[in-house]
């Protein structure tokens, strides 16, 4: 029998096989690497930073100062986990230092990380980590000075010039003036205060709940004479 005039002789179809392969290989690499460009302009997409919106954040401030968010866990000492509710409201995105995770059921096995619930920790966290802009180095009921003439704090005022008035900003206080915060709230405006405590800077906060008052509670705070206020700013086209 003569040869098959429909089969290429061997080496030729080797040869067919292998520039077959390698147009194949060409094509994927096409397809595979145009794939990858629109995932990778995907991710660049959703991981530019957006816009902090203190305007959601105030709003859910208002709303829950008084009234809970059932589907968050609360504490007897709640001012923290309250700012934090109010800064992911804004749109903060939460990291591995800061964050909450829903459980199964309700809140019951709800978890979260320190620096959403103790005041100290979101203190560090927004100084460190999100390099927040301190406000003042320091706010006390007087100005002090050290014996050089150097001012180690500033004496608060109602309407202080170093607080925007816009909600972005948290309050921390340490009531004993001994390096350890014990309380935040939540900067919501300027205006004349719900409570008659005058017109200033007001905040929200919880734990004891209150809304719109002036950001000292110097009305309410028996251990004012003691107390040094921080403040820290995040910068709202950032987070």
């Amino acid at each position: 029998m003569g040869p098959n005039p429909f089969l290429f002789p061997q080496e030729t179809q080797s040869n067919f096989i292998t520039v077959l392969c390698g147009r194949m290989k060409i094509k994927m690499k096409k397809q595979i690497c145009g794939l990858l460009a629109v995932l990778s302009s995907f991710m660049v997409l959703t991981l530019q930073p957006t816009a902090f919106d203190d305007s959601a954040a105030q709003v859910y401030a208002d709303k829950y100062v008084t009234k809970y968010n059932s589907s968050y866990k609360s504490y007897s000492a709640d001012c923290t986990n309250f700012v934090s509710q109010c800064l992911a409201a804004g749109g903060l995105a939460q990291t591995d230092n800061w964050w909450y995770k829903k459980g199964v059921v309700g809140t019951l096995f709800d978890t979260h990380s320190h620096a959403w619930s103790v005041a100290d920790d979101l203190k560090n966290y927004m100084k460190n980590d999100l390099k927040a802009e301190r406000m003042v180095g320091q706010w006390k009921k007087r100005e002090a000075f050290d014996s050089n003439g150097k001012r180690l704090c500033y004496a608060y005022r109602d309407n202080s010039a170093n607080i925007l008035g816009y909600h972005a900003e948290v309050i921390f206080y340490d009531w004993q003036d001994d390096g350890h915060i014990d309380h935040a709230s939540f900067v919501v405006g300027t205006n004349t205060a719900y409570d008659g405590t005058g017109y200033g800077d007001l905040i929200n906060q919880h734990t004891t709940n209150r809304q719109h008052t002036v950001w000292h509670l110097d009305d309410y705070n028996t251990s004012r004479d003691t107390t040094a206020i921080y403040g820290f700013r995040l910068d709202r086209n950032k987070y």
